[in-house]
């Protein structure tokens, strides 16, 4: 495997790795037609000489960046996640998760899923139905004006108040001590 860079064409600047045999160090393929989808018909693309068989440190630090993203992501809470019992061909029926923005087991799953029984991948989903959810959401916390979290807060503003007005006189009557 080596590397080029991109030099003309909409992906100018990016890189592009590849295998063949009898490439020699630098050399360089000639422009090639490239046919996206798109009405007006692609675009020229030339890549420049080889880089050699090491990524370019510019390619190696994106990734970093990019699985240490990937790696720091928060999981997805239990409470967002919806299990599923599937009856696949294969006749077993597995139990598998899903976020809960899914709102059909197509949707969920693309219509196949491993069995854990026999090995089979992929083994199509025959009939499916949401078991629930893995946890239950948190309850929300009352706010507002009958909230018991508000009056206990009122409560130890009017405490620490009530001890601000007493330092207060007490450093008053050490700054002007009455004769």
């Amino acid at each position: 495997m080596h590397y080029h860079q991109h030099t003309v064409g909409e992906q100018a600047g990016a890189y592009m790795s590849h295998c063949h045999d009898d490439d020699g160090p630098g050399h360089v393929h000639p422009p090639r037609q490239v046919f996206p989808v798109r009405a007006d018909g692609g675009y020229l693309e030339e890549s420049g000489p080889s880089l050699g068989r090491e990524a370019p440190e510019e390619l190696r630090a994106h990734v970093t960046r990019v699985l240490l993203r990937f790696l720091s992501a928060s999981r997805t809470p239990d409470h967002q996640v919806m299990r599923w019992s599937l009856r696949l061909f294969c006749g077993h029926v597995v139990e598998a998760t899903a976020h809960i923005s899914y709102e059909t087991v197509q949707q969920a799953f693309h219509g196949s899923h491993r069995c854990a029984e026999c090995g089979l991948d992929p083994a199509v989903i025959v009939a499916a139905k949401p078991v629930g959810r893995v946890a239950q959401p948190p309850v929300p916390v009352k706010t507002g004006p009958d909230s018991p979290r508000l009056s206990q807060l009122q409560a130890r503003l009017k405490t620490a108040e009530a001890k601000v007005a007493a330092l207060s006189e007490e450093i008053e009557q050490l700054e002007h001590p009455e004769p």
